[in-house]
């Protein structure tokens, strides 16, 4: 696992340099007040203060942390959650979100970075069975937000299983994601456009184009890479 000097330092090589548009591809990195007072390993906290995160990096984003590592009671619905309402959670932390808005937290207990479902947030029973795993730590998280950005689609799972296995297991969030960001190695993607109107349901359509698509939101109608 590289340090988060070198991290930075192949970031802004690899990333930074390559990119048209990088201002929203830099990393952030979190107040060292706000970290110090966390219980994560002292390996994460490190990454936090020294090398950060990007600011997105699709289909995350990290702009969160620009306040500091705040629970997630803090950051969803703040005051209106009940003493009660917060066991279970208050062990995590909130580093960003993903394109559906769901937290992308950091868990104190053992460092594990996690996808929690938003809407289940105050649905004590449902919301254990619908957290997902995404990384081992931050600083495997930062590698392999590093490598789906730079390596070829074709080697992208083997890139991800060097550096975190847990997180390349089938159906892992970070394979599902990077699939319906960039397509299959093929090079093909599908591509939802989601339309919705005042007082009706959401329809969908799907379309064959090439992959590496960005996401797109006009007014009412998103476009949104979809692998399916």
């Amino acid at each position: 696992m590289c340090t988060p000097e070198q991290f930075r330092s192949r970031w802004e090589s690899k990333v930074l340099a390559a990119a048209a548009d990088a201002d929203h591809l830099r990393l952030r990195t979190v107040p060292e007040a706000s970290v110090s007072s966390t219980k994560l390993p002292p390996t994460s906290r490190r990454f936090l203060i020294e090398a950060g995160l990007p600011e997105q990096c699709a289909p995350l984003g990290f702009e969160e942390m620009r306040k500091g590592l705040r629970r997630i009671w803090e950051v969803y619905s703040p005051g209106q959650w009940k003493r009660e309402e917060k066991a279970g959670v208050e062990h995590y932390l909130v580093l960003g979100l993903d394109e559906n808005d769901n937290p992308i937290c950091a868990d104190e207990r053992d460092g594990k970075v996690v996808m929690l479902d938003h809407e289940l947030l105050f649905d004590q029973k449902r919301r254990e069975k619908r957290i997902r795993f995404v990384n081992s730590g931050i600083p495997q998280l930062a590698e392999c937000l590093l490598a789906l950005e730079t390596v070829e689609p074709e080697a992208r799972l083997e890139a991800i299983r060097q550096i975190d296995p847990p997180a390349a297991q089938e159906k892992a969030f970070l394979v599902v994601r990077s699939q319906s960001r960039f397509g299959t190695a093929k090079g093909e993607a599908m591509v939802r456009y989601f339309f919705s109107a005042r007082g009706s349901r959401p329809l969908s359509r799907k379309i064959d184009v090439p992959c590496r698509l960005p996401s797109l939101h006009l007014d009412s109608v998103i476009i949104r890479p979809h692998n399916s």
